[in-house]
This record gives C-alpha cells, sequence and structure tokens, in this order.
C-alpha cells in the first residue's frame, strides 16, 4: 500500500508519533522523510531540506520498530557509537 495525499508539518521541538494499523504507510512515511525511499511523486522535505541533504537529517531522531543493538557494546558504548555516527560531539 502506498501514501497519497499525505501533509505533515511539525514545529520546532514538536515530538509526534505515527499510529495505526499494519500496512497504513506509517513505515513508508518514515522511511521517506528519512531518505531511504524516494516519493513516486510529490516532494518531501526535513527542515526545508530534501532528505538527501545530510543537514536536513543531523536534528532527526528515528528510533525502528526492530533496532539493532551490538551486542558487545555496553549501552554506554553504543550511546557513544551512534553519537560519533551522527556527529554528536
Amino acid at each position: 500500500m502506498g501514501l497519497e495525499g499525505l501533509s505533515l508539518r511539525l514545529k520546532e521541538g514538536e515530538v509526534f508519533g505515527l499510529l495505526g494499523l499494519n500496512g497504513q504507510g506509517k513505515t513508508t512515511a518514515m522511511k521517506l522523510a528519512l531518505g531511504l525511499l524516494r516519493p513516486d511523486s510529490g516532494e518531501v522535505r526535513v527542515l526545508g531540506l530534501p532528505p538527501s541533504d545530510p543537514a536536513a537529517l543531523s536534528s532527526v531522531g528515528f528510533l525502528p520498530e526492530l533496532p539493532y543493538f551490538y551486542p558487545t557494546l555496553t549501552a554506554r558504548e553504543a550511546l557513544e557509537y551512534y553519537g560519533r555516527l551522527s556527529k554528536i560531539p
């Protein structure tokens, strides 16, 4: 199932969640916003930029349904590792 006519605007500092039944497009919407998928039509913008621009995603957080954590890392090491990947000082 695809998304049709989705329009979503968030204010600075706002936190939101997508709720709905399976197959309703929640994962597709997030993958579009993260640049993991490209829309067939329309436009995706994150902080006014296309998701392919690293600056667009620098202030975005995403926790997937099935996150992967390296079993050899402590919680602190994992946070530091993912922080470095995201260029968080």
